[in-house]
């Protein structure tokens, strides 16, 4: 603590301009600058003045003129002023202030070094510089020599000069200090001895806070597995340790009457699943489902999963948003349906960059059911800007069996994709949505009941930028 902010206010209000100076160098420049009206002004009020002169105890009971004043300055000038002894101070400030101010000011001064001090400013661009001075202990204590004087890491522009008197008034040295290749300032110190003691100190580094790097994608890899034949074959993927999974995709592999999508979407941080039914008419079938993946050894990027259930009814639609601060990265579908009726999948792609859209529907049995929607979504864990996504779609032509195909965006890699059956009549159901090299290949088919529609391919790519 400064004991000056103790007596900071009041009658020591106009005293005291610099808190890395002693009381007593505070007062005596106050002497030397203020007015002869703001002197008597603040004796008025009640602040204990004197004139330091060199040999001369201090006189309390004088009444200076300006006169006086004017000489005492010319004095100053001379060399003839001296500092004042502790016990003085402490004799201003007890006939200026009051007593339980006094003794705070006291129990902090005790705490403090008398002798030769320095006194440390540290500057933004690795200089600083340092007040080195001596604080006598009682009238007639002389100021010392400078023996010595040394510095590591710093250039000291104005040293204390070896055999020159330290005096009580201070001297101020000013270094500098190199910058290493990485901008950073190394920790400096340095040492003065003289015939009364010595003072030293240690200037911290100045580390440059550099920003984070946004880390890049190492690679992206498509893991996939296929199914046994079933009447509702299911089929699940997993990805290895070092991997974050970040979408997926499924394909039934059906003939004659058709098995159709039931759902498609994480089942955890590290599989995707999927599964598929025969409708009314047996048709076994396989499934096919794809797990894409980062891969991230050094756990570069944070994954999380989020869902949203919608309302129990014949065609539910559903909408999850990626979490706040997190980048959406892809998304996934699950209808909850009876085995015997069932819902089927019509939708699961993003909508912007924000949003994962799914949708399904009972199909000639009424089954109303619930939806789920899942968003995966990104961020890097160092805090840095999200990886931006970029968003591609295009809607094919209208027939009973859509097929559809879109690549990522120019300079992108796929990283996810999804489909929206653009049906209008009895609907038109989704047998696939995956990823094929750097695109996304979508198909559904109307079942039982005919009902031409159309599809739209989404996918959604990283620029190649952000991957090493």
């Amino acid at each position: 603590m400064n004991c000056n902010e103790i007596l900071k206010h009041g009658v020591f209000n106009t005293v005291i301009k610099d808190n890395a100076r002693s009381l007593s160098d505070n007062y005596t420049e106050w002497l030397k600058t203020a007015t002869f009206q703001e002197i008597q002004q603040a004796r008025s009020a009640g602040l204990s003045v004197a004139l330091p002169i060199k040999g001369i105890p201090l006189d309390f009971s004088a009444n200076f003129t300006q006169d006086e004043l004017n000489r005492w300055r010319q004095e100053v000038d001379s060399g003839n002023v001296r500092q004042l002894t502790q016990n003085e101070m402490e004799t201003i400030v007890e006939r200026s202030v009051d007593e339980k101010i006094v003794k705070a000011w006291k129990e902090c001064i005790r705490s403090q070094t008398f002798g030769v001090l320095s006194y440390e400013t540290d500057n933004e661009d690795g200089s600083f510089s340092v007040l080195f001075r001596y604080s006598p202990n009682a009238v007639g204590d002389m100021p010392p020599t400078v023996t010595d004087f040394r510095t590591i890491a710093a250039t000291c522009q104005n040293p204390p000069a070896v055999g020159s008197e330290l005096p009580y008034g201070g001297l101020i040295s000013l270094f500098t200090r190199g910058e290493d290749r990485d901008g950073n300032y190394p920790t400096a110190t340095y040492a003065m001895n003289t015939t009364k003691g010595a003072t030293t100190g240690t200037i911290p580094p100045i580390i440059k806070q550099t920003p984070p790097k946004q880390p890049v994608i190492r690679a992206i890899r498509v893991f996939s597995a296929l199914g046994t034949t079933a009447a509702h074959p299911t089929a699940e993927v997993s990805v290895p340790q070092g991997y974050k999974m970040i979408g997926g995709g499924a394909k039934v592999n059906w003939s004659g009457a058709g098995s159709l999508l039931t759902a498609s979407y994480p089942k955890a941080f590290n599989i995707w699943v999927a599964s598929s039914k025969d409708h009314s008419i047996p048709s076994p079938a396989t499934i096919e489902v794809w797990a894409i993946a980062i891969e991230d050894p050094k756990d570069d990027f944070e994954v999380v999963i989020d869902s949203s259930d919608s309302p129990r009814m014949p065609h539910p639609e559903v909408l999850v948003n990626a979490r706040s601060g997190y980048q959406l990265v892809g998304g996934g579908a699950q209808a909850h349906g009876r085995p015997a009726a069932g819902q089927l999948l019509t939708a699961s792609h993003p909508i912007g960059t924000n949003t994962w859209h799914a949708k399904s529907k009972d199909h000639v049995h009424p089954d109303p059911s619930v939806l789920t929607a899942y968003a995966i979504s990104m961020r890097p864990r160092n805090g840095t800007d999200l990886i931006p996504i970029q968003i591609n779609s295009r809607t094919g032509s209208t027939t009973a069996h859509p097929k559809g195909e879109c690549e990522a965006p120019a300079g992108c890699k796929l990283i996810g994709g999804g489909a929206l059956v653009n049906w209008a009549g009895a609907g038109s159901l989704l047998t696939a949505s995956h990823p094929r090299g750097n695109e996304w290949v979508t198909a559904s088919k109307d079942h039982q009941v005919p009902d031409p529609s159309s599809i739209t391919t989404f996918t959604m790519g990283i620029d190649l930028r952000h991957f090493a």
